[in-house]
Parts: C-alpha cells; sequence; structure tokens
C-alpha cells in the first residue's frame, strides 16, 4: 500500500511506456494507481498473481444502462447537445435525468463548466 522494489518483467514495455510517459520512474504505480482510485471514490484495485503474470482489477461503482451507453460514447470534452446527437436523444429533460444527473452523481463525468450547468 505504501510502495515497494518493482520486479520488471519485460524492460522493453517498461522503456516505451517511460518514453510514452505512461510511466514516470519505476515503484510508483501502484500508489499513483491507489491514489486515482482514492480521489475518485472508487473502491481500492486489487492486484492478483499467478504462473500467468500480474492482474490488477478494478471496481466500478453499479450504473444504469443508460449511464453506461453515455459512457461508451463520451470522448473527452462534449456539449450535451453533441451527446444527445451521438445517442439519438431529443428530449433534453429524459437526458439529463436519466443520463447526465447520475454519471455526474457517480463522479464519472464532470462538468466542464460549473458555473453554467
Amino acid at each position: 500500500m505504501t510502495g515497494h522494489i518493482s520486479i520488471l518483467r519485460n524492460l522493453d514495455i517498461a522503456h516505451i511506456l517511460y518514453l510514452r510517459e505512461f510511466m514516470e520512474k519505476v515503484g510508483r504505480g501502484v500508489v499513483l494507481i491507489q491514489k486515482a482510485c482514492a480521489d475518485r471514490g472508487l473502491p481500492p484495485p486489487r492486484w492478483t498473481e499467478d504462473d500467468q503474470g500480474v492482474t490488477l482489477s478494478f471496481f466500478a461503482p453499479e450504473v444504469t444502462p443508460e449511464v453506461k451507453r453515455l459512457l461508451r460514447v463520451l470522448d473527452n470534452e462534449m456539449s450535451r447537445q453533441e451527446l444527445q446527437v451521438l445517442l439519438g436523444l431529443k428530449d433534453e429533460g429524459h437526458f439529463r435525468e436519466a443520463y447526465l444527473v447520475p454519471a455526474i452523481d457517480k463522479k464519472l463525468v464532470e462538468r466542464t463548466i460549473p458555473e453554467k450547468p
């Protein structure tokens, strides 16, 4: 939980991840992953190891089918109108109540301009 000495299983992959800035240095990934989950109100992840390697499991909150649909089409910052078009929805009230508000409540999406809901 507080970090550990890393065992690099594939130096080539680690080097590529470092060059692509997906990894800042060896040994901090566990701590950063745990912090990211905690910051988002998610349960801590679980690592398991067997003969095949290491598996990292994340646990997400339960969401409605509507929120799942919203998350599938969401690509970075998007307006409400863009999302409704992609989802084929015309009723703004229904979109807000069934899709947007539940996703915001679960902290899966956030408003880009909070002062203009």
